[in-house]
């Protein structure tokens, strides 16, 4: 068991990083944000994602960042299922994994 201050310092270094290595990256980004130790962002459909992932990856030796793309327009993010309706707009529910 870690200490209780494991997610607390996380979160700080996290947010040191993401103000100062990552800042123009995620500015470029139509959305960014996470909790805890997942992050979801929306770009527009022409961005490289694979150079996106190698720029996140590359802020810090002791991060690795790794993607889910939707399918089917959806995306599971913690507890919410995101649909990206024909017109752009965005559908968010309850998501549940199957067990």
């Amino acid at each position: 068991m870690g200490s209780p201050l494991g997610p607390f310092l996380a979160s700080v270094i996290m947010g040191k990083i993401e103000e100062t290595t990552l800042k123009d990256t995620i500015n470029d980004l139509k959305f960014y944000g996470g909790y805890v130790d997942e992050i979801f962002c929306l770009t527009n459909k022409t961005a490289d994602i694979d150079g996106l992932v190698q720029t996140f990856n590359t802020a810090h030796t002791a991060l690795t960042f790794t993607v889910e793309t939707e399918a089917n327009e959806e995306l599971a993010f913690l507890d919410v299922l995101v649909h990206r309706q024909p017109d752009g707009s965005i559908q968010r529910r309850l998501f549940r994994k199957k067990t």
